[in-house]
């Protein structure tokens, strides 16, 4: 019982049992000793880091890193902290190696506390971050920056003039705000608007941002002279997030931006088997 107990405990504070000639804590020296310690240490820093990151996006959704990224702090974790039970190599040369890369931050406590505090630190500035981005998507109110706005109207006046048409829910008072803030933008470059908010189809269903082009199929066939095209480059280059966009075939052509409600996602994620299998699809994917 107490062997199985003694596994459990770190590598520089466990004591092998005695053999024929040998003390107990003869196999590792003291150097040994704060190597194994390090990385013990780090192993399960690095380790939890990755877990929580792996948390934050299964359970709340905040995805902060890829996934591979994140299945590769965790593998670093992991290695360190085996490596620290294993500790110290077999062949000489290895052990010589990583001896002098790892005794001088050993040998100095203060580093493991300095690295305690600045991981800590950056976990805490990591869930702010994804806190504050939650904020700003489902919580505050849409609004254009001023230089979303001049990006905007430089990159139409570059790419045109078409026409296009903004549409909001006159009921909705954040989007159409919203609306107004777009709209203004596109009315001072060179292309021709309209801001309508008539019950008239097509009307703006669909959460979000999105563009929709009637008569698509009588439209410019050149992709250098696609309206749409120049609209959502437009958008993209202005840092505005689309939410999608659709089309219809028949008709003369008319291009319309569509301003939904506020994309609503607090508590309604997708669930957390969707997302850990989501997750090892895309890092197979990424694998490959």
């Amino acid at each position: 019982m107490s062997g199985r107990i003694d596994r459990l405990l770190p590598p520089f504070s466990r004591e092998p049992f005695p053999m024929a000639g040998d003390e107990p804590g003869s196999n590792l020296s003291t150097g040994d000793k704060l190597i194994a310690n390090l990385l013990y240490n780090f192993g399960w820093m690095i380790l939890l880091v990755g877990l929580e990151l792996i948390a934050q996006a299964l359970v709340i959704g905040a995805q902060i890193l890829n996934y591979w990224a994140e299945a590769g702090v965790i593998i670093a974790g992991t290695t360190l902290l085996a490596a620290s039970y294993l500790w110290p190599p077999s062949k000489p040369e290895t052990k010589e190696f990583f001896t002098k890369l790892l005794s001088p931050i050993a040998a100095r406590s203060r580093s493991l506390a300095l690295a305690a505090v600045v991981t800590l630190w950056a976990i805490l500035m990591f869930q702010v971050a994804a806190l504050r981005s939650d904020l700003e998507m489902y919580v505050i109110p849409r609004q254009l920056s001023v230089q979303q706005a001049k990006d905007l109207t430089a990159y139409l006046s570059a790419h045109g003039p078409y026409s296009v048409t903004v549409r909001a829910d006159p009921s909705d008072r954040e989007a159409l705000q919203y609306a107004g803030a777009i709209f203004s933008a596109i009315h001072q470059s060179d292309w021709t608007s309209d801001f309508n908010l008539t019950n008239d189809d097509p009307r703006p269903l669909n959460e979000g941002l999105s563009i929709y082009e009637i008569g698509s199929s009588s439209k410019p066939s050149d992709p250098k002279h696609d309206p749409a095209a120049a609209l959502r480059d437009a958008f993209q280059s202005a840092e505005i997030l689309v939410n999608g966009g659709g089309s219809t075939g028949a008709g003369t052509y008319k291009l319309f931006i569509m301003v939904g409600r506020r994309p609503i996602a607090v508590g309604q994620q997708p669930r957390i088997l969707m997302r850990l299998g989501r997750w090892l699809m895309q890092m197979g994917v990424n694998f490959r």
